[in-house]
């Protein structure tokens, strides 16, 4: 059973004003006894946020669009990328050189994959910068802008891949130049400043 306590404590011969009738019912309290509120007394569709385990909410109960999960893979190594890749074709798995993996589990098959790579490189002799990702077998999305030589040059690109599988699939990321190579983060001196490549998988509810 409910309990309430009044909001106001009243003493004899006190004149009524709205203000203090207000007082009475503003300030009181309901208390509520542990199974008070029964199954008959919660609207339809009502959520008991109480009731919720933490990580109780799946995917398959968000709304679409909604971020289901994020990973991300970087490197900070610097080194020469020896493997030579092309910018006027479609890259080969087999060209370049590997730079970055990542294993990645979609929650559903009809869920999109929004893929974001960034390669930061030295092209020498005014090459340029190529960067490309593969999901197995299948080419991603890349990118190959011209540098200076011995300028820094940061190769991103991003596209929603569609991986129409729940099962686990890699996604590997390959750099180079066309000719004269390419220092991934940074020179053959070391790296520059705190460059950091990075691969980033996030999966979006369809």
């Amino acid at each position: 059973m409910a309990t309430l306590t009044k909001g106001r404590t009243w003493v004899s011969g006190e004149v009524i004003t709205p203000a203090r009738l207000n007082d009475s019912f503003d300030d009181a309290t309901v208390v509520l006894v542990d199974d008070e509120v029964t199954s008959a007394k919660i609207a339809a569709n009502a959520v008991i946020t109480e009731c919720l385990a933490d990580g109780a909410v799946t995917a398959a109960k968000m709304a679409a669009g909604a971020v289901v999960q994020v990973v991300q893979t970087t490197t900070d190594a610097a080194t020469a990328l020896a493997g030579d890749m092309p910018y006027l074709t479609l890259p080969t798995i087999s060209q370049g050189t590997q730079v970055m993996s990542l294993a990645f589990t979609p929650k559903s098959a009809s869920n999109k994959v929004l893929v974001f790579v960034q390669m930061h490189g030295a092209p020498s002799a005014g090459d340029n910068v190529s960067v490309a990702v593969w999901r197995g077998s299948t080419y991603i999305t890349g990118a190959s802008p011209f540098g200076v030589t011995g300028g820094l040059v940061t190769a991103s690109s991003i596209t929603l891949d569609s991986p129409a599988t729940a099962s686990e699939v890699t996604y590997t990321v390959r750099g180079g130049g066309s000719y004269t190579g390419v220092y991934l983060n940074g020179s053959s001196g070391g790296r520059y400043l705190s460059c950091v490549s990075s691969l980033t998988l996030i999966e979006i509810k369809a």
